[in-house]
Formats: structure tokens, C-alpha cells, sequence
């Protein structure tokens, strides 16, 4: 007597439903990673705050340098405010980004942050690039240059970022968590009897993903929920009465929630009886 073996299984994207747009950054490990770039007006308002501070920088120094430079020979004087200006135009934006992890007052004001293009924290080496190449490219040239490489670029980098390897991320993001879906009525039955508790936990992730997800072409999404249909079908006993595939999907999705719930139910409630929490 042989046993049948469990069958094959690949994820969607290797199935030829090729349903995602753009990738995110990858770390090393190969995770994407969910970092939505920040959005060009967000990049606009910051840069202007950060460009405020600059100048009052450069007013107040240069106030400074008026003040207790007198005497002081034209060569002296011109060195030194020379270095005022370095200062307030590099080594500041340069050591306030590498102190605060990719921050600068404007982005903190926005809810945004500098990080590499793999997630990680910038360093010293990335904030100097992305302040090196600030000067011509936003106060020499008012910003033009800025707006029209993060005008061009899907993550919105201007050309400081593109050198120094750099995106701006929004941080203060509003998570919204995706609901179950509902149960199709005439399948309640069949899900409620079916042994679904051997279908691998990656193929609902992925059967949930696109299911919930929005933005795909509608002959891509009904591709990838018909091959998460062929991929749960030897997993799942009885198999379905006929449904479409998204029926289907939803039933099970809401099956396997409605399990879970009742689990963790009862697990708090023998904590309770265990250890009387509240």
C-alpha cells in the first residue's frame, strides 16, 4: 500500500502570477522589508523646516562672528566665516542626523527618518554624503534639482540619497489591521465539518495577502486565488462544494479565524481558572 506524499508546494510570485508591483528594500537576509517612502510634499515641508534652521544658523553665527571679530584682519575674518558656514551647512545637518538616527528637526516635525536601502540605521558616512551634496543641490540651486530626482524616482530619493544610498521613510504611519473575511453563507456548513488544519500556515498567509490586497490587476488576482485553490485542495477534507476560488479562499481564511478565536478563548479562560486573572 503506498502513501500518497504531500504535494509540492511554491509560493504565488513563482507560479506565474506576477501581481507585485515594487519591491521594498531587502535586507541581507532577503526580507522585504514594508517601508513606505515618504511623500514628496512630506520631503518639501521638512526640507524647508531644515532649511529654516540652517539660515538661522548662518544669521546667528555670523551675528556672532560681527560681533566679536572686530579688529580682526579681512583674511581672519573671511576664514572664519567660511568655517560658520561649513558649520552650519554641513558639520550641523551632518551631526544632528548621525546623533538622532537619520532625523533632522524637519523630519522629526514630519514623522520622517533617513535610512539605507536595505532598512538600516544611517551612519556618519551616509549623513555627510546626503549633507555634502545638500549644498548645491538645495540652497545653491533652490531645490530644483531635489524636486526633480524625487519627482523621477519611485521612492522619492533625491540625488543626496541616490549617492549616499539613502531613502526617507514616513515613521508616523497608521497601521490598519485587515479584517477577516466574511463567511459566504452558502459554505458555512462545509468549512464548519472540513479539516482544515493541515493546510501550511505560508499558504494562508499568502492566500490571505491576496486576498486583501487592492491593488492588483484583476486577471493576476484571479490567477493567484485559483493556484491558492489547487494548493490548499489536498490539504482540506471534504473538498469544497462548487464555489468560485475567492469563495472558497474567504471560507476557509474565515474558518480558520473563527477556530482561532475560540481557541484563545479558551486558553484565557483556563488562565482565569488557574491563576485568577482578572
Amino acid at each position: 500500500m503506498t502513501t500518497a506524499s504531500a504535494p509540492r508546494m511554491s509560493p504565488p510570485s513563482m507560479m506565474g502570477a506576477s501581481w507585485a508591483k515594487e519591491r521594498g528594500p531587502v535586507t541581507g537576509d532577503a526580507v522585504e522589508l514594508v517601508l513606505p517612502p515618504a511623500p514628496i510634499g512630506s520631503r518639501i515641508l521638512s526640507g524647508l523646516l531644515d532649511v529654516v534652521c540652517i539660515y538661522v544658523w548662518v544669521v546667528a553665527l555670523l551675528v556672532l562672528l560681527l560681533r566679536i571679530g572686530e579688529g580682526w584682519s579681512s583674511a581672519l575674518a573671511a576664514a572664519v566665516g567660511v568655517g560658520l558656514v561649513v558649520f552650519a551647512f554641513v558639520v550641523w545637518p551632518t551631526g544632528f542626523e548621525t546623533i538622532s538616527g537619520g532625523r533632522s528637526p524637519g523630519k522629526i516635525a514630519l514623522g520622517l527618518r533617513s535610512v539605507r536601502l536595505d532598512g538600516g540605521p544611517i551612519q556618519f558616512q551616509h549623513a555627510l554624503a546626503r549633507a555634502l551634496f545638500a549644498f548645491p543641490e538645495i540652497h545653491l540651486f533652490s531645490g530644483v534639482p531635489a524636486l526633480t530626482s524625487a519627482a523621477m524616482s519611485s521612492k522619492h530619493q533625491r540625488m543626496g540619497d541616490r549617492l549616499a544610498g539613502t531613502v526617507v521613510i514616513q515613521e508616523r504611519i497608521k497601521w490598519e489591521i485587515p479584517q477577516p473575511p466574511d463567511m459566504p453563507p452558502h459554505l458555512a456548513d462545509w468549512a464548519a465539518a472540513a479539516d482544515l488544519g493541515r493546510i501550511p500556515e505560508i499558504w494562508l498567509h499568502w492566500s490571505s495577502e491576496i486576498l486583501t490586497r487592492q491593488d492588483m490587476y484583476p486577471a493576476a488576482r484571479e490567477s493567484a486565488l485559483h493556484d491558492m485553490v489547487v494548493g490548499i485542495a489536498p490539504w482540506v477534507m471534504p473538498p469544497p462544494p462548487p464555489a468560485s476560488d475567492e469563495e472558497i479562499i474567504s471560507a476557509v481564511l474565515a474558518e480558520r479565524n473563527r477556530r482561532a478565536v475560540r481557541i484563545e478563548q479558551k486558553r484565557a479562560d483556563l488562565r482565569r481558572r488557574l491563576v485568577g486573572e482578572a
